[in-house]
């Protein structure tokens, strides 16, 4: 890890608390989602892995857990995300633009 040099030592103890601080932060959220996953889903013995419940959730409000799932889906296909939140493909893309989750080329001009 690449520090800024330092004379101080103050200066330096800020950093190195910032660094673990972030480290724990970070282990906190990936514990977080661990936890979140695994209350919402069931072993599928077919798979060999857990899966989420099957909800029909179309015209239902989205929630904190659905939301947090798909942050973390960005980037799978679109048909596989609608299928794992039990909604229309439209409903995901529409989500995924409410909550500004991916940045629109057409934008940055």
């Amino acid at each position: 890890m690449k520090r800024k040099p330092t004379n101080s030592v103050t200066e330096l103890v800020k950093t190195i608390a910032r660094e673990v601080f972030n480290e724990v932060i970070d282990k906190a959220k990936a514990d977080i989602m661990e936890e979140v996953w695994n209350e919402f889903c069931v072993f599928n013995s077919k798979r060999k892995r857990l899966t989420p419940y099957v909800y029909d959730r179309g015209g239902q409000s989205w929630t904190f857990v659905e939301d947090a799932l798909l942050r973390n889906e960005i980037g799978e296909a679109i048909q596989e995300i609608a299928t794992t939140h039990e909604r229309t493909a439209g409903a995901i893309v529409s989500r995924i633009k409410q909550k500004e989750l991916i940045q629109k080329d057409y934008e940055r001009r």
